[in-house]
């Protein structure tokens, strides 16, 4: 065996970036179920997230790569393949296809909502802020 030179323990996320750039989805998702069985503290649920992310840096990397050695084939490569990914985020609003983005924080409903234009203008009364 050979190769073992970068053999080390580390974050997850870094193994999981090559199968969440996959165009199959199910198969992502089978060896993450088979990792959260084998694992012996679950995944943090962040794992996608961060899998993700490292994909798209792999992206810039390549193109990085290509620009430092002059191989415009890389450049254009990379280019596609962050144009696309550009294209997946306006298109689903989040980067990482299967992971949704968290929604927003509401403010709690007000308890003295203020009265609809038509409720004043049926009661005949002229609309007067409320005070807190």
């Amino acid at each position: 065996m050979t190769g073992w030179s970068d053999l080390h323990v580390g974050d997850p996320a870094v193994d999981f970036a090559w199968l969440v750039g996959m165009a199959n989805s199910d198969f992502a998702d089978t060896v993450l179920e088979a990792y959260s069985v084998a694992a012996v503290q679950p995944p943090d649920r962040h794992l996608l997230r961060r899998a993700h992310l490292a994909a798209e840096f792999a992206l810039a990397e390549w193109l990085v790569r290509g620009v430092d050695r002059g191989v415009e084939s890389m450049v254009k490569d990379a280019e596609r393949m962050l144009n696309t990914l550009t294209l997946d985020v306006e298109r689903t609003g989040s980067p990482a296809p299967g992971v949704i983005p968290e929604p927003p924080e509401v403010e709690p409903d007000d308890p003295h909502p203020p009265e609809s234009e038509s409720a004043v203008e049926a009661s005949g009364s002229t609309a007067v802020p409320r005070e807190s």
